[in-house]
């Protein structure tokens, strides 16, 4: 049996399709959990009608709201004994036909610990505006699939610092239930990239994972950078924080330049979207800088100024000198570079949407 896990916060408009498309795959051994994390619309209703429709799909209706993380541990917590594979969709995305059925059957083959598909970011509301993404790594095999085993670790675990390589994301994979048990992984609450840190305390104690070509998985792809992100520095310390846990526990010192890089960009980001979004005045925002650069971690981060690969980075030097004014000032000379071509873009996308 395969528990199918959806978090459910607000999402009556693409609950049905979401759900419909996991009740028509042609593999019938499936539980689907629906975990409504006290939504404010109608998607409790939604939730039980498609219940009704279908004896396999459960509702967990629970009355305070606790964000994505704590929704999907609730769906683990009541997953039936004898599962033996998990899948997590997040409740406005889709499955294609069929993706269920060769996720089980590459993994009955391969013994792979996890079933990574290929999968479609959809940019408007109708699905017009698509781009399809396979993740060409791994070693062929002779049944249409890649494996990866030797150097996992080694090589991936990277990945989870800053280095794309594989996936960081729950969806569009297939995971044995065992590896999440031995794993012991719990609840972090975070509120954004609970997804990576899940991932990333997993990913150790895999033995082997399999990358298909296949496009599983249809991800609606949200307007994070359509306006200012109050909460993305907070996140990004806190998951900062993870990490440098994670390389500490598993001796993983390569990750330790890319994290603060990553970190570093963040920082920027932040900074570039205050003034983009024109949130409060210079003053106000070299204040606020100042304020974050109280907080240790960013001593850490500032050693990148003594790395001969950053030289002649001004925002870099401009950190490692605790520089709130300098790296204000880095960030409004670029943000005034792309701004124009920024608003096309966003005005495209309010078209097309």
């Amino acid at each position: 049996m395969i528990s199918i896990i959806v978090p459910v916060y607000n999402t009556v408009k693409y609950l049905p399709q979401c759900v419909r498309s996991i009740t028509a795959q042609d593999y019938r051994d499936i539980e689907i959990i629906l975990v409504n994390d006290a939504s404010t619309d109608d998607s409790i209703e939604v939730c039980r009608r498609l219940a009704a429709q279908d004896s396999r799909v459960k509702v967990i209706d629970k009355t305070v709201n606790q964000g994505v993380d704590f929704a999907r541990f609730t769906g683990l917590d009541n997953m039936s004994e004898t599962s033996e594979y998990v899948m997590f969709v997040d409740s406005d995305d889709w499955l294609n036909r069929g993706i269920i059925s060769r996720c089980v059957s590459v993994a009955e083959d391969s013994g792979a610990d996890i079933v990574q598909t290929g999968l479609q970011r959809v940019y408007d509301r109708w699905g017009l505006l698509t781009r399809k993404t396979r993740f060409n790594i791994g070693k062929n095999t002779d049944n249409g699939y890649r494996i990866i085993t030797e150097g996992l670790f080694e090589d991936y675990f990277i990945s989870y610092f800053g280095v794309n390589i594989v996936p960081v994301n729950l969806y569009a994979k297939l995971y044995k239930r065992s590896v999440l048990e031995r794993s012991e992984i719990k609840p972090t609450g975070l509120r954004w990239g609970e997804d990576l840190i899940m991932n990333m305390h997993m990913f150790p104690y895999l033995d082997s994972m399999a990358i298909i070509d296949d496009i599983g998985y249809n991800y609606r792809v949200g307007g994070m950078t359509s306006h200012y992100l109050p909460w993305l520095i907070p996140a990004s310390v806190e998951m900062f924080g993870l990490k440098e846990q994670a390389i500490e526990r598993f001796k993983y010192d390569k990750a330790t330049y890319p994290t603060r890089v990553e970190m570093k960009n963040i920082l920027r980001s932040d900074i570039c979207q205050r003034i983009a979004w024109r949130v409060g005045t210079a003053e106000s925002n070299i204040r606020d800088i100042g304020a974050i650069l109280v907080d240790p971690l960013w001593d850490r981060v500032g050693e990148l100024a003594q790395d001969s690969r950053h030289t002649n980075d001004a925002f870099v030097q401009a950190l490692g000198r605790k520089d709130a004014k300098a790296l204000y000032e880095v960030c409004a000379s670029f943000t005034k570079s792309y701004g124009l071509k920024r608003k096309l873009q966003e005005t495209i996308l309010k078209i097309i949407s």
